[in-house]
């Protein structure tokens, strides 16, 4: 509309009307695109085609009717006049009421599908999805300015001044998806992470209470890393972030739990606490007796005796 406006001197009728009809066009597409980026942007899902159709016959109408104009000269002919209203009014028709019908369609499907309320807190949890608030919030009011400087504000100072909204909406938008491409990088690769961090728990749970792995008096982050089949780091995160302790509180609160069901076992009454010790993947008395104190606040004979006795 810009180009078929003001350069309508300088280029050639047949283009400024083909700028001018697909203009039309061009706002019957924005809606339903912006619904799209923001499906693929949360979904990897592309626009079903049904969304398109009626750009799509509004796209056709325009072009066979340019190409029947540039053919028949006559505007005395009935099919002229016929290819000039059906154009005219199904251009009015978008422009007038399917345009902003489906810019609100379209900008409410948005939000509810971003169910975003754009909070500081959410901001900060959520990156991703505030930037495409702002994304769908800023078009809303590029589309309200438009309509204000070409319907309902004559005064040519206030129009300027509006319109420089459109070149900082144009930025902005740029901006923003140039941010959330960065950012989807981010996201996959926490993604991925996420996905390692899921095996090594999975390992890690069967290796602890089906393999009983703890009673190894040898076990060390290294080694149980390559029992899992992975890093020292990667095990080394998962057990911080998951357990809030480093390996060795870790595997040592296993082996607590496992000398406290040995030191009140009958069947393991004549057996030393040194030798309870070793089973329970200590290798030495001294550090039985330490760790165990630790987390029970009692040495491994205090414990028993007490059990004896109640």
């Amino acid at each position: 509309m810009f180009i078929a406006s003001d350069y309508v001197d300088i280029l050639s009728e047949n283009i400024v009307s083909t700028f001018a009809v697909l203009f039309f066009v061009w706002l019957t597409l924005l809606p339903p695109l912006l619904y799209g980026i923001i499906q693929f942007k949360l979904n990897k899902v592309l626009l079903d085609i049904r969304h398109l159709y009626i750009p799509i016959v509004l796209f056709f109408i325009n072009i066979f009717s340019l190409l029947y104009f540039s053919v028949q000269k006559d505007e005395k002919v009935f099919t002229y006049e016929v290819v000039e209203n059906v154009m005219t009014y199904s251009n009015y028709i978008i422009i007038l009421f399917v345009f902003p019908i489906s810019t609100f369609y379209y900008s409410f499907l948005s939000f509810r599908s971003l169910q975003f309320f754009p909070s500081k807190n959410n901001f900060k949890k959520n990156i991703e999805k505030g930037l495409l608030f702002w994304f769908v919030l800023l078009y809303d009011v590029y589309i309200f300015i438009w309509i204000l400087t070409n319907y309902l504000i004559d005064n040519s100072s206030v129009k300027s001044v509006l319109k420089v909204y459109y070149t900082g909406y144009f930025i902005l938008s740029i901006a923003i998806l140039f941010k959330l491409s960065a950012k989807r990088d981010e996201f996959e690769i926490e993604d991925s992470e996420n996905s390692i961090f899921e095996e090594i728990g999975k390992k890690l749970n069967h290796k602890i209470h089906s393999d009983k792995i703890f009673l190894n008096p040898q076990i060390n982050l290294k080694l149980l890393a390559k029992e899992i089949g992975t890093n020292e780091k990667y095990l080394s995160q998962y057990i911080n972030k998951n357990y809030n302790k480093n390996f060795s509180l870790f595997i040592n609160e296993f082996r607590v739990e496992y000398a406290k069901q040995i030191l009140i076992n009958g069947e393991y009454s004549n057996y030393t606490l040194e030798a309870i010790g070793s089973l329970s993947g200590f290798n030495s008395k001294t550090s039985f007796n330490s760790t165990f104190k630790k987390y029970t606040g009692e040495t491994p004979s205090e414990f028993k005796n007490k059990k004896e006795l109640n």
